[in-house]
């Protein structure tokens, strides 16, 4: 099943998005929360992508503590991994898609 994840942060200019196929036997339920590598190692996950993404303060944070990107995104999803809501949608392939919003609550980072 493919999911779609929205990642909201601070640290991006814009919601990230990743596509995740999605192969646990269940799936989370709003308030729940899920660990940041499902979409951090999704084959879909575009790095470039998350690099362009990230706002100034972002940018500085990073540098500041001196991580790789994939270490740094992994740092955000420990604060930013409550899921808001998720979406069921009629796919073209007779299935659904399935889209998951991340948002941020007061945590570690």
């Amino acid at each position: 099943m493919d999911v779609l994840f929205h990642i909201y942060s601070e640290y991006f200019r814009e919601p990230l998005t990743v596509w995740v196929a999605w192969d646990f036997p269940y799936m989370p339920r709003t308030g729940e929360y899920v660990n940041g590598w499902i979409w951090i190692e999704s084959k879909h996950f575009d790095l470039a992508l998350a690099e362009n993404l990230l706002t100034e303060e972002g940018k500085a944070l990073r540098k500041k503590e001196g991580l790789e990107m994939k270490d740094f995104l992994y740092e955000i999803s420990i604060s930013k991994n409550r899921i808001e809501s998720l979406c069921y949608y009629k796919n073209d392939r007779g299935g659904f898609d399935i889209h998951l919003h991340i948002n941020e609550y007061e945590g570690c980072f």
